[in-house]
């Protein structure tokens, strides 16, 4: 593994946190099921706190927060920590900055509103209105947070008060854990692939389906990512990869759309660039 990918790589872990001005009303599910002579838990009531495009831009914020952080790193373990690129790390604490930036922007606004909005609230909710489902601003403004923590991939190099043969079983098993991992996170960049190239023998090969210019915009987004993401040089990926640059990525989705026998040829070449990665 450190031959592969040591000093090409690092661990990075993103946390994003938000109120979501959603709760759900206990007595007011009680209510709807015993009307209507259900089942207790059978039906919930969820009240909207507040209407707020500000709290609807911070969760649009934080779904693109969240794509970005997926599309430019790999899986790594169940903690939700990911691969990150050498290559793209000044891109990705770029990227990060921006749109949190823009976030707290967002943050800033609905709190200097969140008062008067609290107000409103008994208006728009009527008999479902409690006041205690509204803390105050600066207690509101703790469930917005977001933390982005960077860590070295872990290496064989141990320092330990311990026998050396207790030391070379630790060393091969976090050397054998490491180089599983590794390859789980590979096995995304397939499965990457192969859904983008699907979706063009899907789309492409049913003649009258209807499809999106980013049916090729994603092809090409991914062929242009991928050598940065493939931290092992695996020359089966880069093979697919180059051949999706060449076949696919240069299509011209206006031009599929008005042409049958340019769409079906199109759609061949997929199906074949499918059939290799089986």
């Amino acid at each position: 593994m450190e031959t592969q990918i040591n000093g090409k790589a690092m661990i990075v872990q993103l946390s994003l946190s938000a109120w979501q001005g959603r709760k759900l009303d206990k007595a007011a599910s009680r209510e709807v099921t015993d009307t209507h002579g259900a089942e207790r838990d059978t039906a919930r009531v969820h009240k909207d706190l507040i209407d707020s495009q500000e709290v609807k831009i911070i969760t649009k914020l934080d779904n693109a927060i969240r794509t970005y952080h997926y599309q430019v790193t790999l899986p790594w373990d169940d903690t939700g920590s990911r691969i990150l690129p050498t290559k793209l790390y000044f891109d990705y604490c770029q990227e990060t900055a921006r749109l949190l930036a823009d976030r707290q922007v967002a943050i800033d606004g609905f709190l200097s509103k969140y008062n008067q909005m609290r107000l409103d609230a008994y208006r728009r909710l009527g008999t479902l209105y409690n006041q205690r489902d509204y803390p105050d601003a600066s207690a509101i403004s703790r469930k917005f947070s977001h933390n982005v923590r960077f860590f070295p991939l872990p290496t064989g190099d141990f320092r330990l008060d311990l026998p050396d043969g207790e030391v070379d079983r630790i060393r091969a098993e976090v050397q054998a854990s490491t180089q599983a991992l590794l390859a789980g996170s590979m096995a995304d960049l397939w499965e990457r692939l192969r859904g983008v190239v699907g979706a063009v023998v899907d789309r492409l090969g049913t003649p009258d389906a209807i499809f999106r210019d980013s049916l090729i915009g994603n092809v090409r987004d991914l062929c242009d990512l991928l050598p940065k993401l493939n931290l092992t040089g695996d020359p089966a990926l880069e093979d697919i990869r180059a051949q999706c640059q060449r076949e696919l990525a240069t299509l011209d989705p206006g031009v599929l759309r008005d042409n049958k026998l340019e769409r079906k040829t199109a759609a061949q070449r997929a199906q074949a660039i499918m059939d290799k990665m089986v």
